[in-house]
């Protein structure tokens, strides 16, 4: 279950789209380029998914001042982040292949079910 609002946003990456940005990014200028999915999804989008892929219950979500109570840890993870990834893509020819967890979650489970 992940801290703060239901409505906040979170950037996600597979970790082999990670991997091949971190390839692809060796041939791009020198600078910061973030590494995400081309659509972040809200908190509550992001456990349903979970939840579906699971095919679990979705949680209910805890009050967003007991992000409070978790320290620094509950703090990061309750923060509200739209990572744009449009720089990476512009410099290189990498593009993830799952535009959010939406799609890319689902996939990934019944990939490793084989």
């Amino acid at each position: 279950m992940l801290p703060g609002r239901r409505s906040s946003f979170i950037s996600s990456i597979s970790h082999d789209d990670a991997a091949a940005a971190v390839v692809a990014a060796l041939d791009a200028p020198s600078g910061a380029y973030n590494v995400s999915d081309d659509r972040p999804v809200t908190h509550e989008e992001f456990i349903g998914v979970l939840a579906d892929a699971l095919e679990a219950s979705h949680p209910r979500f805890l009050p967003p001042w007991t992000a409070a109570l978790m320290g620094s840890a509950g703090r990061t993870l309750s923060r509200s982040i739209k990572l744009r990834n449009d720089k990476l893509k512009a410099a290189t020819v990498w593009k993830p292949r799952s535009p959010s967890i939406k799609e890319g979650l689902p996939a990934a489970i019944t990939a490793s079910a084989r």
